[in-house]
């Protein structure tokens, strides 16, 4: 664990602290001459799972935010050594019909989400209490492009810009959670747990978030290995301007994939792009490595 510098922050100003995912988290198709990359039709899809937690030292009014961690899915509230990354791959049981997964343990399967926790001490000191998510510039095209969304709660402003951040460009979607929490509970969107108590008017809450993204349109918002094998009704077909699902060509559907991942990487889907080998391809996704994808807690004092 690498710890961060010691920030001085004045009454009014942000507590924050830092998490510092993989630098290759959003690592998605890989293709390779014989096909998809762990959609089968592919063999080596690369994902990394290295990635640090950095954490500022901030206390100040008596509002402690502290404790950062990430969170096991099986409910395992201890801090992780290993990180977790989003991968954008097909379904792990998705063994059947034209596009799906390898079924070879080492690829990498599909995993939307990742939890963080932490905890506040003197919750009632605090006056707004929210989560940035910052999203590299190349990740936030292949939103735009509608290959993937966030979780309808994380929002960005409209007409947002790219924010600079450690030599890259960013846009900012927020997780708003406010101050009006006195009891142990969970959003209606799921997404936040927490747990409440109360010790000689000291208020202390442990959080659990889950940063969630989805499949976007391009995919009608299931897993393109569901997606590009699904049998549509006749009435859906007619309300549509295009083939669907198991009706879209083997050679529309590789170039989708393909163009997915370099809007990933920041580089410009063409004819020219498309021509290259794979193994070219992959040259130019290594010269191009996504940007790191950080998450800030940020409490601000009453």
């Amino acid at each position: 664990m690498k710890k961060g510098k010691a920030m001085r922050l004045t009454r009014r100003s942000y507590k924050r602290k830092l998490i510092m995912f993989g630098a290759s988290i959003f690592t998605c198709v890989a293709m390779t001459a014989s096909g998809f990359a762990a959609w089968v039709l592919s063999q080596d899809a690369k994902i990394s799972t290295s990635g640090e937690v950095e954490v500022g030292s901030v206390t100040e009014a008596n509002v402690e935010l502290k404790d950062i961690y990430f969170v096991d899915k099986v409910g395992d509230t201890e801090p992780k050594a290993d990180v977790k990354n989003f991968t954008f791959e097909p379904k792990r049981d998705d063994d059947e019909g034209r596009v799906r997964h390898s079924q070879k343990p080492e690829d990498p399967a599909e995993d939307l989400d990742i939890r963080i926790g932490w905890t506040i001490v003197n919750y009632q000191n605090a006056s707004d209490h929210f989560v940035e998510l910052y999203v590299p510039e190349t990740v936030h095209n292949a939103i735009v492009a509608g290959f993937i969304v966030p979780h309808e709660n994380f929002k960005i402003e409209t007409g947002a810009t790219a924010v600079q951040h450690e030599n890259a460009n960013y846009y900012v979607y927020t997780y708003s959670i406010g101050n009006a929490i006195d009891e142990t509970g969970s959003s209606e969107d799921g997404l936040l747990s927490y747990t409440y108590s109360e010790t000689g008017g000291v208020k202390t809450v442990n959080f659990i978030l889950t940063l969630k993204f989805n499949w976007g349109e391009k995919f009608d918002g299931i897993n393109p290995g569901e997606y590009f094998d699904k049998t549509y009704t006749d009435e859906e077909k007619a309300e549509s301007e295009a083939p669907l699902g198991d009706e879209i060509e083997y050679e529309v559907v590789k170039a989708t994939l393909n163009e997915f991942k370099a809007t990933m990487h920041g580089i410009e889907y063409n004819t020219t792009f498309e021509a290259l080998t794979e193994a070219e391809k992959e040259v130019e996704y290594n010269k191009k490595p996504i940007p790191k994808y950080y998450a800030i807690v940020h409490a601000t004092v009453n």
